[in-house]
């Protein structure tokens, strides 16, 4: 039986995302649930969508996704009935992982902040069930949030995942470090987001390699001594290891 309409389970970022690209794009949401009744709450005043008070009143036909934490997904699972339509949003968690007979993985490839408008037609989906059916099912909601739409298993999903955690956590921490240095001499973040906004135009343009430039790409040891000697703790620790990655990458250590 094709999906008429979908029902989230969770309340967090991940969910408050989701109902916003159901809410644009004409997907039937019946309604959500969760534990949290402060935020379950605040997502029903937002988008005036009903909520559940427990999990068997979700429609029996609808695809129910699982957007809660990657330890609860079993857990939450278990409480289903065996026979329903059962996915979760994780980029590292087996599709095993789900209890349901019937069950996929319906993994928008973004970084998600409550209350943050994301263009959902601009994330890739990675998708995968167990059900031929279920995964046709799958390609119907999300062709409706984006045209760009992946089929991979649960260990390539999580190679993928790996990457994405490198790109965006650790790029937002070195940003995190970048703008703590910036506090240390009084001067304000503000005064980097040219060069930030640049440098991920640049990347996306020309490729992290060929948009690399700087004192460790030319081999300037000068330069990183001196830098390195303005640092102490972890951020002298983080230079000195990014430095001579790059060093070595461009034949310069």
């Amino acid at each position: 039986m094709a999906i008429n309409a979908v029902s989230i389970i969770g309340t967090g970022n991940m969910a408050d995302v989701l109902i916003q690209g159901f809410f644009n794009s004409g997907i039937k949401l019946s309604g959500i649930y969760g534990r949290n009744q402060d935020r379950l709450k605040v997502l029903s005043d937002q988008f005036q969508v009903q909520t559940f008070d427990s999990i068997d009143a979700i429609p029996k036909d609808d695809l129910i996704i699982l957007a809660v934490s990657d330890d609860a997904i079993g857990e939450v699972s278990s409480a289903i009935p065996n026979d329903r339509k059962v996915v979760h949003t994780s980029g590292s968690v087996s599709m095993d992982v789900i209890k349901s007979q019937n069950k996929g993985v319906f993994y928008p490839l973004q970084t998600m902040t409550s209350g943050r408008k994301v263009d959902l037609f601009k994330v890739p989906f990675l998708i995968e069930s167990n059900s031929a059916e279920l995964l046709l099912d799958l390609k119907v909601v999300a062709s409706k949030l984006t045209d760009k739409i992946k089929e991979c298993d649960s260990e390539q999903r999580k190679r993928i995942h790996l990457s994405a955690v490198i790109l965006n956590n650790f790029v937002t921490q070195l940003v995190k470090l970048s703008e703590d240095y910036l506090e240390t001499i009084e001067e304000n973040r503000d005064l980097l987001q040219p060069l930030l906004e640049e440098t991920v135009a640049k990347i996306g343009d020309l490729g992290a390699e060929k948009a690399l430039t700087g004192p460790a790409k030319r081999g300037d040891k000068g330069t990183l001594e001196g830098h390195l000697n303005q640092l102490d703790g972890d951020l002298k620790e983080v230079y000195q290891l990014l430095s001579n990655i790059i060093l070595k990458e461009n034949g310069k250590l």
